[in-house]
């Protein structure tokens, strides 16, 4: 890890400056590179190079960062830390060669007699979708950004080479103006086929320009708060729009390739759920919990061990058991198996609550949730860690043992990590949400809800049953796998849609927001864009209450909602147009102070709720 570079959100211009001078200017005029490649494999090396960050973005952001800071988990097995508002160092990578790819297919189609043009319009189309799936998930997290005169020089006489940053506005407009082309070239007629040489869509042009559109529809939520008429017109065009969106699972746009490159095999630090999330699934009978979240470790066989041995069982799962008259497990209460196994960490990140005697068992659980036999010993979590499988498929698991009786760890899968970018559950539900927003779509918003929860569902069964989700074939404890199989169950689907939260008479708004942060947990995108946009979890909400990372909901600690920025050197060839950048966003250099971080805002978040306070409708 020592070797990880971290770069700031707007001296990242200044590293990237000399990939752009090798990128950008070597490429027409190293004698060793092929002076005519194949157009298609250009293509497919820009898909290779679109995801290249997520690394950084699991190891230095999802964990320490955005789960606990968005109430999702909490920053380990001893809970948050309570300076965890302070970690908002930005290491999101943007790969210059993207743009660097889309340039030389447009200019290299563009040149062709133009007869050939039309036979690589969909080339074309795609190289654009290409670099702005990169360029969304940078503009969320950091704002601003080199786009628009990106990758000129070889084009340009004289070669521009200090490429300035553009505003936030002029980015989203490109993004759009860029889908507008890209949707006109893939209807062409008689475009070159793909193939396996297209990684993603195996050649298929209706699938990509499905993309394009709900690629506008991600990009409205941008605006839903800055421009809503602007985003609510956006959203309506995609709707009517004979191309359509995506809207099953099967058309579901994966951002990350196919490749085991994590590090150790150890997994990232992730704590487990927070008491608040994991609670809220629990009590709604979410069948996701079970997807999202691992069982904890006290089955029953735990649980008596802990009896016989004189040691005491967390308090916080004492109310699901039932004793016998002589102390011993007699049997579970409440909804019994599997929910009862369901438990989150208080998000609390204070030093005082940590230190409480009762709230060892959260905290020090290797202390004092252990058993022991002779010479053997092991801890028990009594919380509930997520499914990490959803990340790391080939990450090993093992179930809860006695001391005694060895390791039982669960099959591994060979496949690797995809993660995805774009979903028909995240099509759906923004729908739902610009119809309780004024939008003249078809269907009711109830109606484009119901289909983003099936879709949400459907893809993270999928993703289960491919990554061998621990627990979802059965609970070995009891021997009797069709009984505890956590597979899906038609029936429990049925009665979740039925409770309160889908009807959206009352509280439509946050509740569509709630589900949509349901659907983003285990995203690597857009998570930030979903908390400053909606306002959830919002405190002393009547379905899912923010639970303060302060531990006091009168004195909520604030939470950074942009990026660190720093002075840039003095030494940089492109200071110019650094300060250009750093003068208009107008941001406080070199601060990590949460509270004035707090209160500046990225270009496209200014009309965003304050945290907590709920969506405007």
């Amino acid at each position: 890890m020592n070797k990880l570079i971290f770069i700031s959100a707007f001296i990242v211009g200044l590293f990237s400056l000399s990939s752009c001078d090798n990128d950008f200017g070597d490429i027409n005029t190293d004698p060793s590179v092929i002076s005519d490649p194949n157009i298609i494999y250009l293509m497919t090396n820009e898909m290779v190079d679109m995801s290249k960050d997520e690394y950084y973005r699991y190891f230095h952001q999802m964990g320490p960062r955005i789960l606990p800071t968005l109430g999702y988990t909490t920053q380990g097995d001893g809970g948050n830390g309570n300076k965890m508002n302070e970690n908002f160092r930005v290491e999101t990578f943007y790969t210059d060669k993207v743009i660097t790819y889309s340039r030389d297919i447009i200019n290299r189609v563009d040149n062709l007699p133009e007869d050939e043009q039309a036979y690589y319009l969909g080339v074309k189309g795609i190289s654009f979708v290409l670099k702005i799936v990169p360029s969304i998930i940078r503009l969320e997290d950091v704002g601003e950004q080199k786009y628009t005169q990106a990758g000129l020089a070889p084009y340009t006489s004289p070669p521009l080479l200090l490429v300035p940053n553009d505003s936030e506005e002029v980015t989203i407009n490109a993004w759009l103006e860029e889908l507008d082309l890209a949707l006109e070239w893939l209807a062409a007629d008689n475009l070159v086929s793909l193939g396996n040489q297209d990684i993603f869509y195996k050649g298929d042009y209706t699938k990509w320009a499905k993309l394009c559109n709900s690629l506008k529809l991600k990009i409205a939520s941008l605006l839903v708060n800055k421009d809503r008429a602007r985003a609510i017109k956006i959203v309506e065009d995609v709707a009517n729009s004979s191309v359509g969106f995506i809207q099953s699972i099967d058309n579901d746009f994966f951002y990350r390739l196919e490749d085991d490159n994590r590090g150790s095999g150890d997994g990232w630090q992730v704590g487990p759920g927070s008491k608040s999330f994991v609670s809220f699934l629990r009590e709604y009978k979410d069948p996701r919990l079970f997807l999202l979240f691992a069982k904890n470790e006290f089955n029953p066989g735990i649980i008596q061990a802990f009896i016989d041995q004189g040691i005491d069982i967390p308090f916080y799962l004492m109310d699901d058991i039932n004793l016998d008259v002589d102390g011993n497990f007699e049997s579970w209460a409440n909804e019994g198996e599997p929910w009862v196994r369901y438990h989150g960490m208080p998000t609390n990140s204070t030093v005082a609550y940590k230190a409480l005697t009762e709230n060892k068992s959260y905290f020090d659980k290797a202390l004092v949730n252990k058993l022991k036999d002779g010479d053997k010993e092991k801890d028990y979590s009594g919380v509930s860690l997520p499914q990490m499988r959803l990340w790391q498929p080939g990450l090993e698991f093992f179930y809860p043992t006695l001391p005694a009786d060895g390791a039982n760890e669960y099959d591994r899968t060979d496949a690797h990590d995809k993660q995805l970018f774009m979903s028909a559950s995240e099509c759906w539900m923004y729908l739902a949400e610009f119809k309780l927003l004024g939008a003249n779509l078809p269907l009711t918003a109830e109606e484009y809800l119901s289909n983003g929860i099936d879709c949400s569902i459907d893809r993270l069964y999928a993703i289960a049953e491919r990554n061998k989700i621990p627990y979802l074939k059965g609970d070995p404890y009891y021997n009797d796998n069709a009984a505890t199989n956590l597979e899906r169950n038609e029936a429990l689907i049925t009665s979740y849609k039925g409770t309160e939260l889908f009807d959206l008479s009352v509280d439509g708004l946050e509740k569509v927001y709630i589900q949509q942060y349901i659907d983003r947990f285990y995203r690597i995108d857009g998570q930030w864009n979903l908390f400053k946009r909606s306002g959830i979890p919002k405190v002393n909400s009547q379905y899912l209450p923010w639970e303060p990372l302060s531990g006091d909901i009168a004195n909520l600690m604030p939470i950074a909602r942009r990026p660190f920025a720093g002075t840039p050197s003095e030494t940089s060839n492109n200071l110019d147009n650094i300060w250009e950048s750093l003068n208009r966003v107008g941001f406080t250099l070199d601060t990590k102070d949460p509270v004035i971080m707090s209160k500046e805002r990225q270009w496209w978040d200014k009309e965003n709720p304050e945290f907590h306070a709920g969506p405007k409708n």
